[in-house]
């Protein structure tokens, strides 16, 4: 039986994209995210009330 490992997200990168885990840098931008009610509605997870919250990611 197969049992995936997601400890570590691989880095997956093309041309014109990179897909990599979550970094401390990205927190901003993920609190911008995380913390915005339009988009959040599409995704079961509670709003961002904090930059905080968005490093706990």
């Amino acid at each position: 039986m197969m049992v995936p490992d997601f400890s570590r997200f691989p880095e997956l990168r093309t041309e014109r994209l990179l897909l990599r885990d979550h970094r401390p840098e990205d927190a901003d931008v993920l609190y911008q995210i995380r913390s915005d009610e339009r988009t959040m509605a599409y995704i079961g997870r509670p709003r961002a009330t904090t930059r905080l919250d968005a490093e706990e990611l």
